[in-house]
């Protein structure tokens, strides 16, 4: 019963994990040390029903508004996209 009370206390207060890093992880310059988005990105690939466990890469687009993605150990890729003013995952 107290298990159960505390893990409702964690979800229903907003406390959430840091997304891991995975060690050999490549990720942008201009987008190093930003824990805060790597979270919205996971929170973002995990509402399309994809999975990102733990971070392997981030990088902008160059020749439009979006990311590219790699996580779990490099095993799954996303593009994360600005259409029409909502982001879009796919996977590649």
């Amino acid at each position: 019963m107290r298990y159960l009370l505390l893990m409702l206390v964690l979800f229903f207060s907003g406390i959430t994990h840091s997304l891991p890093v995975d060690r050999d992880a490549i990720i942008n310059d201009d987008l190093k040390n930003k824990p805060e988005l790597y979270n919205q990105v996971a929170k973002l690939i995990r509402a399309y029903g994809y999975r990102c466990d733990s971070l392997s890469g981030i990088h902008p687009m160059l020749l439009s508004r979006g990311f590219t993605v790699s996580c779990n150990n490099f095993s799954y890729s996303y593009e994360i996209k600005d259409k029409g003013g909502n982001w879009v995952v796919t996977l590649n």
